[in-house]
């Protein structure tokens, strides 16, 4: 990148795992955040197959209920240009009220949503007479499989439909030949049990040379400082059921919320 563009100073990477001893450049290098990624087996049979017997049962026992209850229970999935606006809007606005409901001001890009969609997206969606209960939107790069945002009617929470929203999700990328599926961040517990292993990613700036560093200092310590902010939400995450943590959260979210007005 240095050699094509020669006046290109500095080059950011936002979440990349890499081991970077070798790269004789100046580097900032701190934790961003993390992803689980589930490796895909040939076949959704297999992949049911390997998840644990507990997570498997209890799948099969909430599929088995909602098909009891809700005879008219069906799976829609699309992709690329067959994904309209009105589904896309959708599973975002139940996504929007869950979060914003925590006080957090949430509002999806719907027309970047749309346009990757179009791209390389697909989307699964759950319906109980005609009506989306649930859904999924994720978009595919090479063999790999990105969730972006999976979310559920509130009415349904206790028949379990953002469980089986994933796992219905996780077996069309198979059916699509995915071989990895990028289920996001987070310190959800289910993640783990669909067979999601934790990948720890850093925010990386490179530098031409040191000269050149020294010259933006700017962006040096707003990296510094982006790097501890990081590593203190890590902490106060470990942390999450104390009563010091739920206070700093509370503050932060109470500051991002003044900011975005």
């Amino acid at each position: 990148m240095f050699a094509i563009f020669p006046d290109a100073a500095l080059i950011n990477f936002k979440a990349v795992s890499t081991d970077l001893r070798d790269l004789h450049y100046p580097v900032q290098q701190y934790r961003s955040k993390h992803t689980f990624v589930i490796d895909l087996p040939q076949t959704p049979d297999e992949y049911l197959a390997r998840i644990g017997k507990t997570t498997r049962a209890s799948l099969r026992q909430q599929m088995n209920t909602l098909k009891r209850v809700f005879p008219s229970f069906s799976l829609k999935c699309m992709s690329g240009q067959e994904i309209d606006l009105a589904s896309l809007r959708a599973i975002t606005e139940f996504s929007e009220q869950r979060i914003n409901a925590r006080g957090v001001r949430l509002r999806h890009d719907i027309a970047r949503m749309a346009e990757l969609c179009t791209a390389c997206g697909f989307v699964v969606m759950l319906l109980i007479d005609g009506r989306m209960c649930a859904g999924s939107i994720n978009y595919r790069v090479g063999s790999g499989f990105f969730g972006d945002v999976t979310c559920y009617d509130p009415a349904y929470q206790k028949y379990g439909l953002g469980k089986l929203c994933t796992y219905f999700t996780v077996c069309e990328s198979i059916r699509r030949g995915g071989r990895k599926f990028y289920l996001g961040g987070g310190e959800f517990d289910f993640k783990e049990r669909m067979l999601g292993k934790r990948v720890d990613m850093d925010q990386v700036h490179i530098y031409r040379s040191y000269r050149r560093a020294f010259a933006s200092p700017r962006s040096v310590a707003t990296a510094f400082v982006e790097g501890q902010c990081q590593r203190c939400r890590t902490m106060l995450h470990e942390r999450k059921d104390g009563a010091l943590a739920k206070l700093a959260f509370n503050l932060l979210q109470a500051y991002r919320n003044r900011i975005a007005k």
